[in-house]
C-alpha cells in the first residue's frame, strides 16, 4: 500500500493566518513537559491580559502567524510614499484604511507585508463620534504578499531612511546582503555582498546623511564602515569584546556609536583614517549579583544639535539610560525596568511629545512604552503602558513613521514564536492629560483582541 501523495502547496497569497487562540494552542502544543506548569502560567496570564486590559488600554490589537516553521528576528516599517496605489483586492469591505508596509526579517526569508487599520478607529482617533460605527465588524488585518528568499538564516535588517525600497540584511554567518529595490528583490537577488565579519552580531544600520554608507558590528569585536555602492570597506574599529549593537548620529555627519559585551558606548569618527574613539563612557549595572551586558543603544532621531545629542541604551539588568554625548561621564535619566532587555527604539510619530519616547522589548515577550521627557528617575512616573501580547521573546519592535498612512502611536513588535503584532494603546494612555472620557470608553470597551 503507497503513501498518500503530499497535498498541492497553496496558492500564492493565501498562506496560513491564525488567530491569537489558534497561535496560543500551537505555542501550547510544542512545549516540553517539563514546561507546563511555567506554559500555564504563561497562557493564564495572556488570558487574562486579553479579557480585562486590551478593552481598556487599547483601540486596536492584531496578531498575526504566517508560516507554522518561521521564527521572525526583525521588523521595520516602511514609510508611506505619495505616489503609492495599493490593489483594492488588498481591502476588505469599506471600513478599512489604506494599508501600511511593514518588512519582516525571518527565519524563511524577508517577508512583505500589508498592515490596514479600521478607517472607523482612526475616525474616532481624530475627533469623530466613536458611537456612531459598529466597531464590532471592523479588523485591523495584516497580510503577506510575498516572501523574498534568503541565501542562509539571517538575524538583522535595516532600510535605508533616503530609499526604504533598500535593504540590508545581516546573515549568522556574517555577511551581510544589500538589495537595490525590494519589487526585484526575489527575481535579481542582492545588488552587493559585503564580507568581512567572523560570525554572527546585531550591529546593522545606513547613515542617515549618506545612501552609500551602511555601519555594522558584530561578536568578532569589529565594527565596519562599507560603502554599498562599490561593495568597499572604508574602515574598521576594534574593540576587546562583542558587539552589540551601532547607531548613527542623526545630528552630526560621521559620528557612529557602539556598545557590546565590554559595557562601553564608544562613539567613532567613521571617516577613512580614524582608529580611536572619540569618545568612550562605560555604563555601569546598579546591582553586581547578576551578569551584566549593555544589549542594545539608539540615538535619538533628531536632527537639532541639542537633542541629537541623546542616546539610550539597554541592558540584560533591564536598565534604560539616557546618555547626552557633550557630558557623557554619568546618564542624565536612569529607568530601572524588569528583566532583560532586547531590543529598543524610539518612536517616530509625527507629534512634539513622540520625539522623547521610547519603546522596550523584554526577553519575557512584554513592551514598554516610556516617556523620557519626566525629569525623575521614578520608573512608573515615566512608564505609560506595558503590552503583554507576546508569550515569547520580543525579538523586535518598531513605531509608525511619519508620514504614514497609519495613526501615531501605532507600534508593529514581533517574537521568536513568528507572530507579529500590530497595535496601539488608546488616548488614555497616549495623552494622559485627555482623561478617560465616554467617547473612548465606548471605542475601546467594544473593541477585541484582533485576529
Amino acid at each position: 500500500m503507497t503513501d498518500a501523495p503530499p497535498p498541492p502547496p497553496a496558492p500564492p497569497g493565501t498562506e496560513e493566518v491564525l488567530d491569537v487562540e489558534e497561535a496560543s494552542e500551537h505555542d501550547e502544543s510544542s512545549e516540553e513537559p517539563e514546561g507546563e506548569a511555567e506554559a500555564a502560567k504563561v497562557d493564564e496570564e495572556y488570558n487574562a491580559w486579553v479579557e480585562d486590559t486590551v478593552p481598556v488600554m487599547y483601540g486596536f490589537v492584531n496578531s498575526t502567524k504566517f508560516k507554522e516553521e518561521d521564527s521572525l528576528f526583525d521588523v521595520c516599517w516602511v514609510p508611506w510614499k505619495g505616489d503609492y496605489t495599493p490593489s483594492s483586492t488588498r481591502y476588505v469591505g469599506n471600513t478599512l484604511g489604506r494599508p501600511s508596509t511593514l518588512l519582516l526579517g525571518g527565519s524563511q526569508g524577508i517577508h512583505i507585508t500589508e498592515t490596514v487599520v479600521p478607517t472607523d478607529f482612526l475616525t474616532g482617533l481624530h475627533g469623530g463620534d466613536p458611537r456612531s460605527k459598529n466597531y464590532d465588524d471592523t479588523r485591523a488585518i495584516t497580510k503577506l504578499i510575498r516572501t523574498i528568499p534568503l541565501p542562509s538564516p539571517a538575524e538583522k535588517l535595516t532600510l535605508l531612511p533616503q530609499n526604504p525600497d533598500v535593504v540590508a540584511v545581516k546573515e549568522q554567518s556574517g555577511s551581510i546582503h544589500v538589495y537595490s529595490k525590494l519589487s526585484e528583490a526575489d527575481s535579481c537577488g542582492p545588488r552587493v555582498t559585503l564580507t568581512g565579519h567572523e560570525g554572527r552580531g546585531f550591529g546593522l544600520e545606513f547613515s542617515p546623511f549618506s545612501e552609500r554608507v551602511l555601519a555594522s558590528g558584530g561578536w568578532d569585536g569589529k565594527v565596519k564602515i562599507w560603502d554599498t555602492t562599490k561593495g568597499d570597506l572604508t574602515n574598521t574599529f576594534t574593540s576587546e569584546k562583542e558587539i552589540g549593537g551601532v547607531s548613527w548620529s542623526k545630528s552630526s555627519p560621521n559620528v557612529l556609536a557602539s556598545t557590546g559585551d565590554d559595557n562601553f558606548i564608544s562613539l567613532w569618527d567613521t571617516r577613512e583614517g580614524s582608529k580611536t574613539p572619540l569618545q568612550r563612557s562605560p555604563v555601569l549595572p546598579t546591582s553586581s549579583s547578576e551578569f551584566f551586558c549593555v544589549t542594545t543603544i539608539a540615538y535619538l532621531p533628531d536632527t537639532t544639535p541639542t537633542f541629537g545629542s541623546y542616546i539610550v541604551t539597554g541592558d540584560t539588568h533591564g536598565q534604560i539610560n539616557t546618555w547626552d554625548v557633550r557630558k557623557m561621564e554619568t546618564p542624565v535619566l536612569t529607568i530601572e525596568g524588569e528583566g532583560q532587555i532586547t531590543c529598543m527604539r524610539w518612536t517616530t510619530g509625527g507629534g512634539d511629545e513622540d520625539k522623547n519616547r521610547v519603546l522596550t522589548g523584554y526577553a519575557d515577550g512584554k513592551v514598554e512604552l516610556f516617556d523620557l521627557t519626566e525629569s525623575t528617575d521614578n520608573t512608573d512616573e515615566c512608564l505609560l503602558g506595558t503590552h503583554y501580547g507576546h508569550k515569547a521573546q520580543c525579538e523586535a519592535i518598531t513605531s509608525s513613521p511619519s508620514p504614514s498612512m497609519m495613526a501615531d502611536g501605532c507600534v508593529a513588535s514581533v517574537d521568536g514564536d513568528g507572530i507579529v503584532q500590530v497595535w496601539r494603546f488608546n488616548e488614555m494612555i497616549l495623552d494622559p492629560a485627555h482623561g478617560f472620557n465616554d467617547d473612548f470608553e465606548i471605542l475601546n470597551a467594544s473593541r477585541l483582541f484582533q485576529q
